[in-house]
Parts: C-alpha cells; sequence; structure tokens
C-alpha cells in the first residue's frame, strides 16, 4: 500500500539524495527515508532498481528512479520550478552545469592516484568551473541572492549541495569566488535549512524512518570529514583532519544515477 508521505531510498550518506532532502526540508514537508547501511542491503535491493542505482522516489502510486528526474518532479510539484518557460530553461541548464561539476568532481575521486591529483585539480579544472559557475550565476545581477529568477528553485538546492562539498574539500576555492561563498552561507543560513543541519540528519546518524519537517534552532553543525593526516576547515569552526579529502557524497558501493 502506498505510503501517505514521499519516500527516498538511498544509501546512508547524504549524496544525490541530499537536494531532495534539503528541498522538503525548506518546505516543511514530511518524508519518509530508506537508508541503506550495508553491502547486503544494497546487493538485495539492487535487482528491484530499474537500472542498478540509487536513488528511487516514491510518492503515492508513483515509484521511479534517476535522480534528475525526482528533482525536477519536485520542482514542478512544489513551485520550485521557475515561473514561465524562459525560467524553467535557467533552472535546466543551471542543474546540468552543476551537476557536470558534481560528476567532474566524483571522477576525480575515482581515480587511483587521486591523491597526486588534489592540488592540480583545485588550482585547474575546480577553478575553472567555480569561475564559470559563478559568471553564470551573476549573469543577470551583480550581488544574486538566487539562481534562476528572484525566488528559490530547485537550483539553489542543488548548487549549495556541490558548493558544501567545495567547502569541505576545497574550502580556499570555494572562499576564491565571492558570489558563490556568499550564496552558499546565506543558503545554510536559512532558517529551515540551519535546523535540518543542527538536527544531525545531515549525518545520517538518526536511524528512524520518519522524517517531520524540522524547526528552527540557533546552533549549525557539519559533518566532519574523514580522519586523514591534512585538516580542512568544519563548518563548527573545528578542523577535520584529511590529507585524501574524501567527499563526503561518494557512495560506499557504487556510484549511482
Amino acid at each position: 500500500m502506498p505510503g501517505s508521505k514521499p519516500c527516498v531510498i538511498y544509501f546512508d550518506i547524504r549524496g544525490r539524495a541530499e537536494p531532495i532532502r534539503l528541498m522538503f526540508e525548506e518546505l516543511g514537508v514530511a518524508y519518509d527515508e530508506q537508508r541503506l547501511r550495508s553491502s547486503a542491503q544494497w546487493k538485495a535491493m539492487k535487482p528491484q532498481t530499474p537500472f542498478g542505482a540509487l536513488p528511487i522516489y516514491e510518492e503515492g502510486e508513483l515509484r521511479f528512479a534517476q535522480t534528475q528526474a525526482i528533482y525536477r518532479h519536485i520542482a514542478r510539484t512544489h513551485g520550485l520550478y521557475g515561473r514561465d518557460e524562459r525560467e524553467r530553461i535557467e533552472c535546466d541548464v543551471g542543474a546540468e552545469a552543476v551537476n557536470e561539476a558534481i560528476e567532474n568532481l566524483w571522477r576525480l575521486y575515482w581515480e587511483t592516484d587521486y591523491k597526486e591529483r588534489l592540488e592540480t585539480f583545485e588550482r585547474g579544472p575546480l577553478a575553472e568551473t567555480l569561475l564559470d559557475l559563478e559568471r553564470w550565476f551573476a549573469r543577470a545581477s551583480p550581488s544574486p541572492a538566487y539562481w534562476v529568477g528572484d525566488v528559490l528553485t530547485y537550483v539553489d538546492f542543488v548548487a549549495y549541495r556541490y558548493l558544501d562539498e567545495i567547502d569541505a574539500l576545497f574550502p580556499a576555492a570555494l572562499a576564491a569566488r565571492p558570489l558563490l561563498f556568499a550564496f552558499h552561507r546565506a543558503f545554510q543560513a536559512r532558517p529551515r535549512i540551519a535546523a535540518y543541519i543542527a538536527s544531525g540528519w545531515i549525518r545520517g546518524s538518526r536511524p528512524p524512518r520518519t522524517r517531520e519537517a524540522s524547526v528552527p534552532r540557533d546552533a549549525l553543525t557539519r559533518a566532519s570529514a574523514p580522519d586523514r593526516s591534512r585538516t580542512v576547515p568544519t563548518r563548527s569552526g573545528r578542523r577535520a583532519t584529511s590529507d585524501a579529502r574524501v567527499p563526503r557524497c561518494a557512495s560506499p558501493c557504487r556510484r549511482d544515477a
């Protein structure tokens, strides 16, 4: 029997499901999650997925895969897809640009020699990507607050998820792009987003299946990076060690769709 709440099926990490969670948190929509916490769980579920990948989204009689389709469905049905066709096109352009940036980041970490390539990546491809994104972000205003128009769209959530990873892994690169840096800080300070971050759910540390809308809180925390030998700043002001700087979004099982 289909549940009354939307349900997100994904690994017990942030990853591609994070913009979905962020959208529901900002909208105050209660939702369920099924988080896979072991390889055995994924092995059992994989044959039930249409493309051998997660996330899977369930809502009423709907059950479907493919990350971008899920984002756009939520955007269309919750007023996060622009106000006219021009803005909807801009939403898709922005989301695809950020998605390419995410893929490039993850592709680096799938290489066996990624540790030796981090500094070159930061100075070259990453710097170019952030510059391109910032130029597009500021295409209509020298001090934009949103990625499309003057209201929230799903692109804001997708962009925040990417920039939050960059802030954890390459903080100097994000700081070098002031408009992107300001957007990242402003977005995470939104009351419901701040409450979600402070709740601990961002860490995957709270096992109950049902997630109700957050209540605004004052504190902001951040999941720390893996324990390595080099330090990077965390949102709380402490420093998490990481010479490998492995993305917190990386899937423990396989690259998802």
